[in-house]
């Protein structure tokens, strides 16, 4: 998409809607989220995101409302909005065996994302970990202390 917005930075929603249907392969319809997304960042974001995806461009997207529109027009949750719910979906009560590593990817929005996450050590409701992941940002958290308490991972775990 930030490719598409500097290719079509001057032209009509059209424009984005047409590059990310090449890109990307996507449907007439789902290409014109796009372009509606990208039309309204231009409109409401210009300065903020000329430098690409910073917090400052992200948080003018939210507040205008292109997020939620894009949300609307495609069925699409991002994965940040998501995540709630992906956490009510965790249920493990049990002390993990140690050491053990998970690894996942999927590909939003075009974008491969891949989490590694490695429990080094774990007693006493306490432990420590390894987590790395590439796609939209880059994370490498080595030897992080975590705490589980209960069954509720949005109360139980702490950085």
């Amino acid at each position: 998409m930030e490719t598409c917005g500097r290719q079509c930075a001057l032209a009509s929603t059209s424009c984005a809607s047409d590059c990310v249907k090449g890109k990307e392969g996507y449907s007439d319809g789902c290409a014109a989220c796009f372009g509606e997304v990208f039309g309204c960042t231009r409109d409401h974001c210009k300065l903020k995101c000329i430098a690409g995806q910073t917090a400052e461009c992200k948080a003018c997207v939210e507040a205008a409302g292109c997020a939620a529109n894009f949300t609307a027009c495609s069925g699409f949750t991002a994965p940040s909005a998501r995540m709630p719910q992906l956490m009510d979906d965790c249920t493990g009560s049990g002390a993990p065996s140690v050491p053990v590593c998970y690894a996942g990817s999927a590909k939003e929005l075009g974008m491969k994302e891949t989490v590694q996450v490695k429990v080094d050590t774990f007693s006493n409701n306490q432990g420590t970990m390894d987590l790395k992941g590439s796609g939209a940002e880059t994370i490498n958290c080595l030897g992080k202390t975590f705490t589980k308490n209960g069954q509720d991972p949005r109360q139980g775990y702490t950085k």
